[in-house]
């Protein structure tokens, strides 16, 4: 199936380059789930689709769908409704060794199909990797929330961010000390919405987590649209800024909002975010 050679592939890559995630060295030796973990009970999520579509909406697995209707090699459409404006994905060509040839964005959904929009997918800017020219066409397939499971959580405590990975278990959260470093590379110590993207994106992050005030927020890494949220309680009501780090000295930035410069957390981002 072309899922499994997809994650096959993007496994072997994530070895090779021996990326360090929340929960320990990612390695041939890393345990395997045994039991799939879902989100908590109330998380919401507008990832929902029909009934008749084998998809459990409280999962994080993706889904792949056929394209039909593409228009211009810029839109097309999937058979599936009830999709969250901003969530995104892969396209696939239908190949014996299938590859990755554009990102799809959903731009508008109703109750029995959605469009997508077509973008370049430019994830692996090597030189040593060949490009294809190819373009989407009909019965190519749309690989839904791809790699949404490999996130960073953004959060303003230790206790915050230790209790949302437990209940995101089944998600490979890159840790945020990584995230910490590269700002201080990057010589700015304000995790903007272009900084995030740049860092989730050259990671091969697919979402982005944030906890805010009493909930944790999911947020699509290319279209920075939030596309879940789950409540979260702990006592410690404390903030470090910008975000829990074990990483010194990145909190001596402002947060800053033009005229109005401010130090603190929940503010931010639900500035960030867009939150009410």
């Amino acid at each position: 199936m072309i899922i499994d050679k997809i994650v096959k592939s993007i496994i072997i890559t994530t070895l090779t380059a021996g990326v360090i995630f929340a929960d320990g060295p990612m390695g041939p030796d890393r345990p395997k789930n045994v039991k799939k973990n879902m989100p908590p009970k109330d998380f919401k999520s507008d990832l929902s689709i029909g009934d008749d579509i084998d998809y459990d909406t409280s999962s994080t697995r993706v889904k792949e769908y056929i394209i039909s209707g593409v228009e211009d090699e810029e839109f097309g459409y999937v058979g599936v409704g009830g999709l969250k404006v901003g969530q995104s994905g892969i396209v696939v060509n239908k190949n014996n060794s299938p590859v990755i040839i554009a990102v799809a964005i959903v731009v508008e959904s109703n109750p029995s199909r959605s469009k997508i929009e077509f973008k370049e997918y430019s994830d692996l800017e090597q030189d040593a990797i060949p490009t294809s020219n190819l373009k989407v066409k009909n019965g190519d397939s749309f690989i839904l929330d791809y790699l949404y499971t490999s996130s960073i959580l953004l959060a303003p405590n230790n206790e915050s961010f230790t209790m949302v990975r437990k209940q995101l278990s089944d998600f490979d959260f890159l840790h945020p000390d990584i995230f910490a470093s590269f700002l201080k590379v990057e010589e700015t110590p304000i995790p903007s919405k272009k900084v995030l993207q740049k860092f989730a994106i050259t990671q091969n992050l697919g979402s982005i987590v944030i906890v805010v005030e009493d909930k944790a927020y999911q947020i699509d890494s290319r279209t920075f649209k939030v596309v879940g949220q789950f409540d979260v309680s702990y006592n410690d009501k404390g903030s470090m800024k910008p975000f829990y780090t074990r990483v010194e000295e990145i909190e001596t930035g402002t947060f800053d909002f033009g005229d109005d410069t401010i130090g603190e957390y929940t503010k931010y981002y639900k500035k960030l975010l867009d939150l009410k």
